[in-house]
């Protein structure tokens, strides 16, 4: 079974590298959530957190000894139903934006607790993005305001999306902002997550490093480099 389901992603992989242009970006299939007018607000204390594994230690040694994607073979089922179940939009923003595959599933499974979060289970915010004037294109798919104790004086508003698939467009739309703008000189996941942090995507002062060890535990860092090995 474990051979299968790293033939599934590496398999996988390859395709989504060489027919993205072909990939559907919507995921209405996905939209099981009840809709919510744009003057709805919900309000709650979001108190699912995500505690990250601890990194993997010395991870370029490691490369050499490691089989395709062994790590996330053996990793739990919702870790692979969540990873499965996203890559096509991942690999999309990356081939749009150049936003690294291992990056947007990392902050994705960080952020969200693999969907469990509030905001994703009730806004299809996988990412925690405050609420704020999205590209015209991305008014219609915003059903709401969620409220949350977080980091705000008070309650912090975070956007509800209308489907997963406008939550992970939006989140590219912040990493391609000027505040991020150093982000376009990183050379690899680790980099990537470095200048996160740097630039304050979060308020955690471990953020770096619970990212990292995200990408390293699951093996979403290959997917990098069977988009490099496809250049």
């Amino acid at each position: 079974m474990k051979s299968l389901t790293t033939l599934f992603f590496v398999a996988s992989a390859l395709f989504l590298m060489v027919r993205s242009c072909v990939l559907p970006i919507e995921d209405a299939i996905w939209d099981s959530t009840p809709k919510l007018s744009a003057a709805d607000t919900l309000v709650y204390v979001d108190t699912v957190y995500y505690s990250a594994p601890e990194p993997i230690s010395n991870h370029q040694s490691g490369k050499a000894k490691q089989k395709p994607f062994e790590r996330l073979e053996s990793a739990e089922k919702h870790v692979q139903d969540y990873v499965k179940r996203f890559l096509p939009t991942a690999n999309r923003e990356q081939d749009v934006f150049g936003i690294p595959i291992s990056i947007k599933l990392g902050q994705a499974i960080l952020e969200s607790a693999f969907g469990t979060s509030r905001l994703a289970r009730e806004g299809k915010n996988h990412f925690g993005l405050k609420h704020r004037q999205w590209p015209e294109h991305l008014t219609n798919e915003i059903q709401g305001i969620i409220d949350v104790a977080d980091d705000c004086p008070g309650l912090c508003q975070f956007s509800a999306f209308r489907t997963d698939w406008a939550s992970f467009r939006a989140h590219s739309y912040v990493l391609m902002s000027e505040r991020y703008e150093s982000l376009k000189s990183a050379l690899n996941y680790i980099e990537w997550a470095e200048g996160l942090q740097a630039a304050g995507y979060a308020s955690d002062p471990d953020y770096s490093k619970n990212l990292i060890a995200v990408i390293e535990s699951y093996d979403l860092w290959q997917f990098d480099e069977i988009v490099e090995a496809t250049r």
